[in-house]
């Protein structure tokens, strides 16, 4: 297990609609933190195309297919493991999904969640066009479990407590959460990192990407602009917070 995870958080707002020009802004960005050498990369939700809510099952794709075939190459040419962010998934069942894949150093999947909550409200018309995962992802990255959710997930602390139920010490959260509601979102962050004693890495499209402590203490956020977040977690923190505040441990099923 090594004693540090140097994470890259690529914020960056979408070209509605155009994949091409979303692929070669992460082709770029990635290029331009070459000299970090990440451990995990994070990308943003629906980052290929943007909310693009009406051309979602047009532009949708397989795994494998354009989009996480450009992650896979992305992953093995800088030997990191990519939090693909997330893209609209078609099945060959017919069904759509909001799906979040990961890929380790070698370029290979490791793992696949399909956003559990789906938002409908305030004007969206996410759920008019995908539909509800139904299962939580947990991945094994340098020894250490990471639980993936999307966006709208946040709002949702029993899937973060089920994923620290099943050993998860980092949550991982691609989002396209808007600024009207950023208050929430902040908050949000740090309450499913603090009540489950994990490190939360977040990427948000519309800004205020977090990284937070285990304590819940906000270690760095982006603006509200095209940024990267470039930080190192300590893996040593979650242990000592756990055994600080074991809590965890006195969890019932009432």
């Amino acid at each position: 297990m090594k004693k540090n995870l140097k994470i890259l958080s690529l914020q960056f707002k979408s070209f509605l609609g155009d994949k091409e020009k979303n692929f070669k802004k992460v082709a770029k960005l990635m290029k331009e933190n070459i000299d970090f050498q990440a451990d995990i990369v994070i990308l943003p939700e629906v980052w290929n195309t943007g909310l693009d809510y009406k051309n979602f099952q047009k532009t949708a794709e397989y795994i494998p297919e354009q989009t996480t075939m450009l992650l896979s190459g992305l992953a093995e040419n800088y030997k990191t493991y990519i939090i693909g962010g997330s893209f609209i998934e078609k099945t060959y069942d017919g069904k759509f999904y909001n799906t979040c894949v990961i890929f380790d150093r070698q370029g290979a999947v490791v793992g696949t969640y399909r956003k559990n909550y789906i938002f409908s409200h305030c004007g969206s018309l996410e759920g008019k066009y995908i539909e509800n995962g139904n299962e939580i992802c947990i991945v094994n990255i340098e020894g250490i479990k990471v639980g993936i959710g999307i966006c709208y997930d946040i709002r949702f602390p029993e899937l973060f407590r089920k994923m620290a139920k099943e050993g998860a010490e980092i949550f991982a959260i691609p989002a396209a959460f808007p600024q009207e509601r950023i208050k929430h979102w902040n908050i949000l962050n740090q309450a499913r990192a603090l009540e489950n004693l994990a490190f939360l890495l977040s990427c948000n499209q519309f800004g205020n990407s977090n990284l937070i402590s285990p304590y819940g203490e906000i270690i760095q956020s982006s603006s509200q602009k095209e940024e990267v977040i470039r930080n190192i977690i300590q893996i040593n923190e979650i242990f000592t917070a756990r055994k600080d505040m074991p809590f965890l441990k006195d969890i019932r099923n009432i």
